[in-house]
């Protein structure tokens, strides 16, 4: 990479110098472009807030979808689909 990017500095085409080099255009520009972007940070999203709302805004808690849910699994139509 070094010995690349000096010889494209001094005026070479990139083209010409990556395959004196041996190395393909995609690599060579996907390094440049990953040493230039900053690492992410995972900061664990958001919260979990123990309800969710309905569709008029009314707070249903976690416990109660995890009811309804068991409640669809155990019937007999668990198995369609």
């Amino acid at each position: 990479m070094e010995i690349a990017d000096k010889w494209i500095q001094l005026g070479y085409t990139a083209k010409t110098v990556l395959r004196i080099v041996g190395m393909s255009e995609a690599t060579y520009y996907y390094r440049k472009y990953k040493a230039f972007r900053k690492a992410r940070v995972y900061n664990g999203g958001r919260p979990v807030p123990g309800y969710f709302l309905t569709k008029e805004g009314h707070p249903v808690s976690d416990e109660q979808i995890k009811e309804w849910l068991s409640e669809l699994i155990s019937g007999e139509e668990s198995a369609y689909g």
